[in-house]
């Protein structure tokens, strides 16, 4: 229910946007699909749940409460580690796939478990908002 629920949010971005580092921080760049990972989530959380999780990574890995990766579910937020540690973030949509921004893709579905870059730059840091 919860990854219908975000995927039907996301839906209108979804090969409709553009990532840009520090992107997604005002409502005229959100409003024509520009993010970064966190902006994006950030924005994604405040539709659904009416939270602010915070707008950066750094803000985002203390929201919520953290859980064991065996533990995932739909709506967690995942953590991985590429340009530091916790450096990118996205949503957890079940079956090891993660709704985020990225730089090559802007907002995409990837999956963790298929992509040895995600795979290995995965963290086990999960949290869970909701």
């Amino acid at each position: 229910m919860v990854s219908r629920q975000v995927a039907s949010l996301a839906d209108r971005y979804i090969g409709n946007s553009q990532y840009k580092w520090g992107g997604g921080r005002t409502q005229s760049e959100r409003e024509r699909g520009i993010f970064d990972c966190s902006s994006f989530t950030q924005h994604i959380f405040k539709q659904l749940i009416g939270k602010d999780i915070g707008a950066t990574t750094r803000e985002q890995r203390r929201a919520g409460k953290r859980i064991s990766p065996s533990n995932m579910r739909p709506g967690d937020l995942v953590f991985f580690d590429t340009n530091r540690k916790d450096g990118h973030v996205g949503i957890y949509m079940g079956n090891g796939k993660v709704l985020g921004a990225q730089n090559s893709t802007g907002v995409a579905i990837f999956d963790m478990n298929a992509s040895s870059y995600w795979r290995n730059a995965f963290n086990g840091h999960v949290r869970r908002v909701m």
